[in-house]
């Protein structure tokens, strides 16, 4: 530790007798006293249910054996620092040599995405479990750089029961950790401590396409008014062309049903460039010209059109509200051993007889088939996965998506003695 303080002692303050230092100003707030104004720190050295006062440290002259002493020649701290353990060097990390003291690290049985994490007995029931998926994957990385400097070793032991239950272990010491694709709550952070989120965690809402024919895709491009208005222009010119041609043009003469279907037959051909007959007269050219130019148009707005409906295909939501879902009494699916159901009851303002419990990712799919749920409610991480394999299917609505955490690993909170959530060097 030098003067400039790199080491932070971050106390929380529900300690009684950390509060009778008069140096220390506290203020109340919602869930526990903090510290939010201080003339300095007085190091205290925790060992076991008893403690140690040091020297103290304030930000403007660094380490001192007295409030009173502003000559801040001091480089750290004057006397022996026990560190847990009975160490008096500063340790490195934790220091494990042999499998039989490895860290026991929970990991549940039933998740229902396995591709962030299954576990798979072995034959040997003596034997750990197989565990894979993403999250383990994220953990044997981070412990991989760790193990650069630090001895670590640990085990995975599978767990049957929910993630609360598990947290609980880990609370009462139990385990000494939790890999899992674990969401970092207020409510968990009460009991246990997270790692750094290495993935985000939000709440989106999975609904259906709505099916439509294509059978009449062709007519889609334009809308009945735009087809109504083209129809009009394509009469308007064919007439224009007849009464202009037929008194000099022999190719527009004749019966009038002839006229008028060489006329019509003229101006459509005109659409494809398919036309042979001559006009003679300037007026008609110069009306021909104008058509051409509405056909180009019409035709290159007609072409982008139809091509992105045939190759991007518009998935539509068969619901989009999620307060639709509560008015209507929907029934909605979601992972029932995860904290989303008590979140829908409690947050949302879900019945809770609307809820059904899904225990796996391909369950889904048939919920849906078979009319049993109308929405499913996953994690971000969950929904894309889940629409990267039923992409044609389902969709997420424009709902925003509620955020929480991330996902984060469970650790043992570092108890020093006087509160579970003691204070953190």
């Amino acid at each position: 530790m030098d003067r400039s303080g790199k080491v932070v002692f971050n106390i929380i303050a529900l300690n009684p007798k950390v509060k009778q230092f008069p140096w220390l100003k506290w203020r109340n707030s919602v869930r526990r006293r903090r510290i939010i104004e201080f003339t300095g720190f007085q190091i205290v050295n925790v060992v076991g249910k008893s403690y140690k006062e040091l020297d103290f440290w304030r930000p403007d002259f660094g380490f001192s054996e007295s409030l009173d002493d502003d000559d801040g020649t001091m480089e750290g701290l004057s006397g022996p620092v026990v560190w847990p353990g009975g160490l008096l060097n500063v340790p490195r990390g934790l220091v494990l040599p042999s499998d039989r003291k490895s860290m026991k690290i929970g990991v549940p049985k039933g998740t229902a995405f396995e591709k962030f994490l299954e576990v798979v007995p072995r034959e040997n029931l003596n034997e750990p479990p197989l565990v894979t998926g993403f999250c383990v994957d994220v953990f044997k990385a981070a412990v991989e750089i760790l193990s650069q400097k630090y001895n670590i070793t640990y085990q995975f032991q599978a767990f049957e029961g929910s993630y609360e239950d598990l947290i609980d272990k880990v609370y009462n010491k139990d385990f000494d950790g939790m890999v899992a694709d674990t969401t970092i709550l207020a409510n968990r952070s009460d009991y246990v401590d997270f790692t750094q989120p290495y993935m985000e965690s939000g709440l989106s809402l999975i609904v259906p396409v709505k099916k439509e024919s294509r059978a009449w895709m062709f007519m889609k491009p334009f809308t009945a008014a735009m087809w109504l208005v083209t129809g009009l222009i394509l009469l308007y010119t064919m007439l224009v062309i007849r009464f202009v041609e037929h008194q000099s043009n022999p190719d527009f003469k004749g019966p009038w049903k002839d006229q008028l279907g060489t006329a019509l037959w003229f101006t459509f051909s005109t659409l494809f460039y398919a036309h042979r007959e001559k006009l003679h007269s300037n007026f008609t050219r110069l009306i021909m010209v104008v058509w051409l130019f509405v056909v180009f148009v019409l035709n290159s707005s007609y072409t982008a059109s139809l091509s992105s409906m045939l190759t991007v295909q518009r998935l539509k939501p068969t619901v989009s509200e999620i307060e639709y879902l509560k008015r209507s009494n929907s029934i909605v699916g979601c992972d029932g051993e995860s904290f989303i159901m008590k979140y829908l009851v409690d947050v949302l303002g879900f019945k809770r007889d609307n809820i059904k419990s899904i225990k796996s990712e391909y369950d889904y799919p048939e919920e849906f088939e078979r009319g049993n749920i109308k929405a499913a409610f996953l994690e971000v991480p969950y929904k894309k996965v889940f629409l990267s394999e039923y992409c044609d299917r389902y969709t997420t609505t424009s709902e925003p998506v509620y955020r929480f955490g991330g996902w984060g690993f469970v650790v043992v909170v570092f108890d020093w003695g006087f509160h579970p959530k003691g204070f953190q060097a």
